[in-house]
């Protein structure tokens, strides 16, 4: 039987966009919430040598805004901002991978949204 597991992360709004999504720390952003979301599959791990490409992950995120004012596309520019994955190399083909946010459907209900993520990797 697959164990199920939730994580719980601090939900962000870049507001700049100078750096690589490897960087993305390094932008300045605004905190709009927490975020709950659950399961497997988890976002990939770029470290890893696997040559498993073009994956599709989906998830169901429960928002809670850090003040009722924020607009559900504010939250959803932060969760594209918090799913978009890409390296750093200074070279082709090096196996990291890249991608991010296909579609976000706000399903209301306590803010909740329907999140679908593809990456690949960079062969």
């Amino acid at each position: 039987m697959a164990t199920t597991t939730s994580f719980t992360e601090d939900l962000y709004v870049l507001l700049t966009r100078k750096y690589n999504p490897d960087y993305k720390h390094l932008d300045n952003h605004e905190f709009v919430g927490t975020m709950t979301y659950g399961s497997d599959p988890t976002r990939p791990d770029t470290s890893d040598n696997s040559y498993e490409c073009n994956v599709t992950e989906h998830y169901i995120a429960r928002v809670e805004p850090v003040s009722p004012n924020i607009r559900v596309s504010v939250i959803k520019k932060a969760l594209e901002d918090h799913f978009r994955v890409g390296c750093s190399c200074e070279h082709d083909c090096c196996g990291h991978s890249f991608g991010g946010v296909r579609q976000i459907k706000y399903l209301g209900d306590g803010h909740l949204y329907s999140i679908t993520c593809g990456y690949a990797r960079n062969y």
